[in-house]
């Protein structure tokens, strides 16, 4: 009777049995959490980025092109809106490196708790 299972969780501390069963619970509701991605991930994500920062320039320096030679205000309009871009693509870049681009509406998902 030495090896009776019952007799040895009497003997073990009770603290120490429901940490292991909280610990079994947990695992066992826990969805496996997505690991490291792959390179190309990284590489594609990175290009993405860059891509999006470089066409917000390019955006802002054609319509200021657009906005100079319909109004005549040549070169604030160009120099204005690309400004404009430079500062849009940089919003953007934050955008993507902080993973608020994925989501509906800009807003980083919240964890599960």
């Amino acid at each position: 009777m030495a090896d009776d299972p019952k007799r040895e969780a009497l003997d073990a501390d009770p603290l120490d049995t429901l940490a292991a069963r909280i610990r079994d619970a947990k695992a066992a509701t826990e969805t496996p959490q997505k690991t490291e991605a792959p390179a190309e991930d990284a590489d594609l994500s990175a290009s993405r980025i860059g891509a999006e920062f470089a066409a917000a320039i390019l955006v802002g320096a054609g319509l200021g092109w657009l906005a100079d030679r319909f109004l005549g205000t040549s070169p604030w309009g160009i120099l204005l809106l690309l400004i404009l871009g430079f500062a849009a693509g940089l919003m953007n870049v934050w955008r993507g490196l902080n993973g608020y681009g994925q989501a509906v509406g800009f807003r980083q998902r919240r964890k599960k708790e």
